[in-house]
Parts: C-alpha cells; structure tokens; sequence
C-alpha cells in the first residue's frame, strides 16, 4: 500500500504541480492585477461565503461515499444514481440559503449576480469532487489524478484567451472570468462521468424522502465535520471584507493565493490516504508504515515552503503583485507557518475519517472554529489582515496537533526520539541556509527556490525522509 500511495502521489502531484500553479499564478493572478485588490477583493469574499454554506451541496456524502465505496467497491452501480439525485435537490436548497444569506449581508444586486453565477459552479465542483470519489474509492488513483487537473486546464485556455488576446480583452469582467470556470467544470462533469458510466454507475432519478433520510442518517458526522472546517477556513475572508472593507479582503486574497497553491498539496494527501487508509482499517492490516511515509514526506515539503516563505516573503510577493506588496507580503509572512497546520490536517485528519472517528474530529473542528472567530474578532479591528494571518495561524497549528495526540492514542503512532531529532535537525539545517542565501548570496526568488530545494536535501541527509526506509515499508 506504500508503494501505490508513493506512485500514485508522485503522479498527482506532478500533474498538480505543472498545471494549478499556472493557473494560480498566471491567470487567477493576472485577473486580480488587472481589475484591482477593491474589485478582488468583493470577489474574494463572495467567493468565500459562496464556500461557507456549501457543506449544504453534500452533507458529508463525498467522503462517506469515499470510505465506503474503497471498503465495498461493488456497492457503486447501487450507491450512484441515490446519491446523485439527492444532491441535485441540495442544489436547490443550496441556492435558496445562499441568497438568503446574501440578502442578509446587505449586498447590492452587483454583487448578487456574481453569487448566482457561484452558485452554479459550487454545485459543479461538488459534483466534481463527488465523481472523483467514487474514482477514487474504486483506486483509480491515476485516472483521479488526471481528473483533477482538466478543470484548471480548460480554465487557463479560456481565461487566458480573455486575458491576452486582443478580442477577448474587450470582453473580460469579473462575470467572464467566473462563467469561464463554469465551462470547464461542465467538461471535467461530463468526462469523470463517462468513466464512471463504463463501470455500472449510471444516473436514473431514485429521489425520495425515505432514502433522503437514510443517507442523512448515515452522512450527517461527515456534513458537521465539513462544515465546521469550512467556516475555519473561510470565515476570515468574509469577515475582513465585512469589517474592515473590500481593500483588506483582496490584501489578504492576494497573500493567501500562494497559501492556497501550498495546501493543494495537503488535499492531494488526502485524496489519497483516505481511500487507503479505509481499506487497510477494513483489511485490518497496520495503517503505520503508510501514516509514517506520509507524515515525513508532507513535514518536509512544510519546511521547504514555510522557511523560504517567511525569508523571502517581500521578493515573492513583488514577484507576483503590482499593489499593496509590503502589506501583502507582512500577511503572507504569518500565513504561511499555518501550512504546517494545513498539511498535517490532511494526514492526519484522513487517518481519522477512515476510521470512522467523526465524533472526535468535529469536537476538534468545533474548537477550532470558536477559537478563529473570537481571534478574528478581537484581531482583525486593530490588526486587519495581519490579525486575520496571526488566527489562522494558531488555529491551524492547534487543530493538528489536537488530531495529532488523538491518532497517537487510537493507533499507537511509534514516533522514535530520532524521528524528532531529524524533524528538528532539517528545520534547523533549513533555516542556516534560507538566511544565507539571503544575506550573503541574494537572488530574490531563485535564493527561495534553492532554501525550498535545500529542505529535500537536508531532509535526506538526516534521515527524516530515508528513501531506501520508505521502499522497504511497500
């Protein structure tokens, strides 16, 4: 099982790595330097709230669905046409909620016309990650990981026609941009479903209340879990824009674009383990050589992003902004030590999800949240984004750890004195060389570059991540 999770993380990953960092970086941001961090930033945050109500898409049915269609993978052709009539009459309850909120909010018709043009594609990237769950569960991890890369490529060609080209200029808007990600998810829609179609799961309405009510029964754990983090995620976004304007939400968006792009990575971990781990726990086998596998090599790719962040926070974001690049750069420098939180989430927080431990995670999530608002309240009127950074921040890193101590107690991790010597011993290694590049030898971003390739290194050289080791455990 190792093994297939090493193949298949290197194949995902490459393909995430060559494709959404264009994405980022050369469309989404090249949208907010053109229109300004005010007109981003109102996107920003009804693009937030579009997301804080979406658990209202799924109710926890794609990671229910997930875990048992990897135990039970001759469920699917049963299992498919149920689920996916029940989440289009979430779609309408979705939308209904959604503009409530909008009302509510006090947000002009300007900006109602972007959420209806949201809501469209929340439920189309539901709809997605639902597809790709049964793909997923049924261990086709390689067709998963082309799955998960169409969407963002037919967006760039889209985008970046209305972007670069003459003609498409005269058309770009905020509107264009959004319907453009429309289209792509229909074409990602269409091609998981035909996949799935080949493999017995075909759509026929089975819509009742009955059934409803069963599936809730079993998927409402999942549903509370996604929507507690999904408030811990979100609520910053809305609640800069809300108190403290449009400006700071697009400052934050702008720090948090790169923050994103790295926790991409801790979702990849998840798409992974999750189905894996499902199956060792119903197999009964050990689920530790492949949580401590995944564990050094997702703290290693923390520290090569984490340490170049903080030292070389001002060159990547006059790398990559035009406005606001000091106060950018001072919000990404506190964001981005949350990315240790986010990764180890993922690792740790699938092991959980497939061990059926929903009670646990939602006490954990549930503390979390409470946490982030009170901080974010306290924060964001004196400190505004940097407030905002700061909650994210700690929170990130106390959920972790709180899942951290739980899996250690329910699966007795193993974690030797030398594994944390080695953790320490790379952090340290990692650090020396970020601030000589920086101090003795400055190329802006190619010194962040070499400090990021530099925790690989220094990771091998300790031992954190022993190759030979993690090809023994397969």
């Amino acid at each position: 099982m190792v093994k297939k999770f090493l193949n298949s993380l290197v194949l995902i990953m490459l393909l995430n790595f060559l494709v959404k960092p264009l994405w980022i970086f050369g469309i989404d941001m090249t949208v907010q330097n053109r229109v300004g961090p005010e007109a981003y930033g109102l996107y920003f945050g009804l693009l937030n709230l579009s997301f804080l109500i979406n658990i209202l898409l799924d109710l926890g049915i794609i990671n229910f669905n997930n875990r048992q269609i990897a135990q039970h993978p001759e469920q699917i052709a049963d299992r498919f046409g149920a689920l996916a009539s029940i989440k289009l009459v979430l779609a309408i309850f979705y939308a209904m909620v959604l503009f409530g909120v909008t009302f509510l909010l006090g947000y002009d018709a300007y900006a109602f016309k972007l959420v209806a043009l949201l809501a469209v594609n929340q439920f189309l990237l539901s709809f997605i990650l639902f597809l790709r769950s049964n793909i997923s569960g049924l261990q086709l991890f390689r067709t998963d990981a082309l799955l998960s890369v169409i969407d963002k490529l037919a967006m760039i060609g889209m985008v970046g026609w209305l972007l670069f080209s003459a003609v498409g200029q005269q058309w770009f808007s905020i509107e264009a941009f959004i319907i453009s990600q429309t289209f792509a998810f229909l074409i990602t829609v269409v091609i998981g479903w035909s996949v799935l179609y080949r493999r017995g799961a075909k759509f026929h309405w089975t819509f009742s209340v009955v059934s409803f009510k069963a599936v809730i029964r079993e998927t409402w754990p999942y549903a509370l879990l996604i929507l507690l983090m999904g408030l811990h995620n979100k609520v910053d976004g809305v609640m800069l824009e809300r108190l403290a304007g449009a400006k700071s939400a697009g400052i934050y968006a702008a720090a948090y674009r790169l923050i994103e792009a790295f926790t991409q990575v801790g979702f990849l971990f998840a798409v992974l383990l999750l189905p894996m781990f499902s199956r060792l726990i119903s197999t009964r086998e050990k689920v530790q050589p492949l949580l401590l596998a995944a564990f050094s090599i997702a703290i290693t790719l923390a520290i090569g992003a984490i340490v170049p962040g903080v030292v070389f926070s001002y060159e990547l974001m006059a790398l990559f902004y035009v406005h606001e690049i000091f106060a950018t750069a001072a919000t990404f420098m506190w964001l981005v030590g949350g990315f240790a939180g986010y990764i180890m989430s993922y690792v740790f927080g699938s092991l959980l999800t497939a061990n059926g431990s929903l009670r646990t995670l939602n006490r954990i999530a549930a503390i979390g949240l409470s946490i982030n608002v009170v901080m974010n309240l306290v924060l964001i009127p004196t400190f505004g984004t940097i407030g905002a950074a700061i909650t994210t921040l700690i929170t990130q890193l106390l959920t972790a750890l709180a899942q951290l101590y739980v899996c250690n107690k329910r699966f007795p991790l193993g974690f030797s004195p030398q594994l944390y010597f080695q953790l320490f011993g790379t952090v340290v290694l990692t650090v020396i060389t970020a601030l000589l590049l920086k101090w003795v030898a400055d190329f802006g971003v190619v010194s962040a570059l070499l400090a990021a390739g530099s925790a690989l290194i220094w990771a091998w050289i300790t031992g954190l991540v022993n190759p030979k080791k993690i090809s023994a455990l397969s």
